[in-house]
């Protein structure tokens, strides 16, 4: 009996040091579980704070886009109005010419100035 109890007492301490070495491999697991946990957690943030930082680009982009856009479509409506102005000075310009140049046949017609370059120009201002 009592080489039995012996056995039984080895047996149980071998089963302590088995649960006990087998408590310290599954607390270095979970501590391991955990740190990969947390460190997941931080990455799960740094890509939160990164796409809220790539939205407010992305909204920030959008208006200067509208912005742009409605400057160039400012330039455009700018470009046509000084186009118009443009030919509107030149048909100004033709007819002013066309004048000056009736005036001067005129001038010359009339037998005055003897066709003088300074006598056409100051008909021509008239």
């Amino acid at each position: 009996l009592q080489t039995n109890l012996e056995q039984v007492t080895d047996k149980c301490r071998v089963l302590e040091q088995q649960h006990s070495q087998t408590d310290r491999q599954l607390d270095a697991k979970i501590g391991g579980l955990e740190r990969q946990i947390q460190q997941m957690e931080a990455t799960r943030v740094a890509m939160a704070q990164d796409n809220t930082r790539a939205m407010e680009v992305i909204e920030t982009l959008k208006g200067a886009l509208s912005e742009s856009t409605a400057l160039n479509d400012a330039a455009k409506d700018e470009v046509t109005f000084l186009r118009e102005q443009i030919s509107r000075l030149e048909r100004e310009a033709q007819e002013a010419s066309r004048h000056a140049d009736i005036a001067s046949q005129n001038f010359r017609h009339q037998g005055g100035a003897e066709g003088r370059p300074e006598n056409e120009i100051a008909s021509a201002a008239q």
